[in-house]
């Protein structure tokens, strides 16, 4: 009978528990990103002058950074987290590929349907993104797009949409006299996101995505899906 009465309050600790996380979450959503996407070496870093003065003169492309995710102001600065403005400008970094997370599976990850229970269905949830990306796959990559695209247009310029060749000269072009410029660039994560419909494809590339990987591992970019030209 003890042992009953120990297991019961061992269950009622752990139930406490997870209603109070539940609930910490609701209130500071930010914990989560905080604890997941740390800086765990802190500035200022000790750099080699030489190497320094070097790094000023590269153009520096990111492939990936799923800053889009998480509810930071990417114009603002962070301790914390993948990326942001100020701190691209300040590695001198010229173009970054944002990429679109819309799934990822519990468990197992052979099921990428839009019934399979995932994280980032909890992570919409408890940022509060709008109901209609709660269940589809879709709705999250056209929310995450007008997320950067609104960052784009509240950067006065600094932000450059990046959605053809002839952007990228302008942008090589334009850091030549601003340093301070930089490319973005819509890459999706998985086709999956598509939901099984090839038409949905076409409301992606109205949304500015420029660059679609096959598998949510990685990254792929076509110059002509569905007829649509991608980066020429």
């Amino acid at each position: 009978m003890f042992l009953w009465q120990i297991a019961i309050v061992i269950i009622l600790l752990v139930l406490g528990a997870v209603v109070v996380l539940v609930a910490l979450a609701l209130v500071r959503p930010d914990l989560i990103d905080r604890a997941l996407n740390r800086v765990v070496s802190k500035p200022p870093y000790e750099i080699d002058e030489e190497l320094r003065q070097k790094h000023k003169t590269l153009f520096l492309v990111d492939l990936h950074a799923d800053f889009l995710l998480w509810m930071r102001d990417l114009l603002k600065k962070y301790d914390y987290g993948h990326v942001d403005l100020p701190r691209l400008v300040e590695g001198n970094v010229a173009f970054q590929v944002f990429g679109v997370v819309t799934k990822y599976t519990i468990g197992f990850k052979s099921s990428y349907s839009a019934e399979a229970p995932d994280l980032i269905s909890a992570l919409a949830w408890v940022q509060r993104w709008p109901s209609c990306t709660r269940n589809s796959l879709f709705q999250r990559a056209l929310y995450q797009s007008e997320r950067l695209k609104g960052f784009v247009e509240d950067s006065g310029g600094k932000l450059v949409l990046i959605k053809s060749s002839q952007d990228i000269d302008r942008l090589v072009a334009g850091r030549e006299s601003d340093t301070g410029l930089t490319g973005a660039l819509l890459s999706l994560e998985g086709v999956h996101a598509l939901e099984e419909n090839i038409d949905n494809l076409d409301v992606l590339y109205d949304a500015n995505f420029r660059m679609i990987g096959l598998t949510g591992t990685g990254s792929v970019g076509w110059e002509k899906v569905n007829g649509k030209e991608l980066l020429p």
